[in-house]
């Protein structure tokens, strides 16, 4: 009896210090398996991406404003407000949120000549659209043919002004950043 006693108290340690070890590895796993989330359309999938130091352009209005708060409370991203002056280098950063109300279907010009600058290949872009029935597919392509070497990840398409901070939030978990 002692015998069997030892066993499982060495059989009970064993199996404690594995089930340890895996807890201690799992928050890498599941951050990871938030990554992966595959998207649609014309776009990049977020595949073990993990985020970048990240800038966020933005066209300010109301619900720009309030959009982009929210985005950088949860990445820590800088935000850059256009029509700007400012001059910024763009090798800082490996993502970028671009946060705009498309009218009538179009990028705005800002945003055009945002897109127009050096330094923009092989960055991340994420549109942010705060248009209610925003055609995202439409715009991810007028951007992709204005900077095709880009990695464009589907991006926010405001449906609801009145579940914003949810939408937001959400939509930055599945992306890969919570």
């Amino acid at each position: 009896m002692k015998k069997v006693n030892k066993y499982l108290f060495i059989l009970a340690a064993a199996t404690g210090i594995f089930i340890s070890g895996c807890h201690n590895s799992s928050a890498p796993i599941q951050q990871l398996s938030q990554q992966e989330k595959a998207l649609s359309g014309p776009v990049a999938s977020v595949e073990n991406k993990v985020p970048e130091a990240a800038l966020i352009v933005s066209i300010s209005n109301k619900e720009t404003d309030q959009a982009a708060q929210l985005i950088q409370k949860t990445t820590g991203a800088d935000i850059l407000l256009l029509p700007s002056e400012q001059t910024i280098d763009l090798s800082a950063y490996g993502t970028v949120f671009l946060d705009f109300s498309p009218s009538s279907g179009e990028l705005p010009a800002d945003i055009t000549s945002f897109l127009a600058q050096d330094g923009l290949d092989e960055k991340t872009i994420i549109p942010v659209y705060m248009a209610p029935g925003a055609d995202a597919e439409a715009l991810n392509q007028k951007i992709l043919d204005q900077r095709s070497q880009i990695e464009l990840i589907d991006g926010f398409s405001e449906t609801d002004s009145n579940t914003i901070t949810e939408d937001i939030n959400t939509w930055l978990s599945d992306i890969g950043y919570y």
